[in-house]
């Protein structure tokens, strides 16, 4: 019996040393690499810029077609999906339908959807036609549009705009139905 315990103290060390052999076994994982996220691009800010475009102007004593440029400045705020903002606006219209030169004068706000560098929008607000013969008056402005981010500073858009009244008086008197429709190309700097 003791020759007995003594072989299975041996056999027991023995496989016991086997399986120590090569020491513990060390599982290496691989490094785990994390590429660092683009951060999203936030459109908060003022901005300014240019404008110009084709359109149709209808005063209810004739219908022409209308080339336009102007000037915009504005604020946009980034609350995460949606962004709002006011924009102020001068246009001026090119004509050869009618003798006078005209104009407008626009405060819109506008909301639309972040959608990192793409922001489409609708906007909406009120504005100033102003006529050489006839005078001036208060129009509504609605419509939409889109904007890309060219890079932190430079956008590039386009919008649809209505700018209309009926009836619509001027400051001389003179009452008719006004409708203009633009279709307009945007280059704006962001700050």
């Amino acid at each position: 019996m003791r020759h007995l315990l003594s072989t299975s103290a041996i056999a027991v060390m023995v496989s016991a040393g086997a399986a120590l052999a090569g020491g513990p076994v060390v599982v290496v994982q691989p490094p785990v690499v994390v590429t660092p996220s683009q951060p999203a691009f936030n459109w908060t800010g003022a901005y300014a810029g240019v404008h110009g475009g084709f359109g149709t102007l209808n005063d209810g004593g004739g219908t022409g077609d209308v080339t336009f440029y102007g000037a915009h400045v504005g604020y946009l705020h980034d609350f995460g999906s949606i962004v709002a903002g006011a924009e102020v606006s001068y246009t001026s219209f090119d004509q050869t339908t009618w003798a006078d030169r005209m104009s407008s004068a626009r405060l819109k706000g506008r909301v639309g959807f972040d959608a990192g560098r793409f922001l489409p929008y609708v906007t909406g607000g009120v504005g100033m036609y102003m006529s050489d013969i006839q005078g001036y008056g208060m129009t509504f402005v609605a419509g939409g549009g889109a904007d890309f981010a060219v890079s932190d500073h430079l956008r590039v858009g386009g919008e649809i705009l209505w700018e209309g009244r009926n009836p619509f008086t001027f400051s001389g008197g003179a009452t008719f139905p006004l409708n203009i429709y633009e279709g307009t190309l945007r280059l704006s700097y962001a700050f």
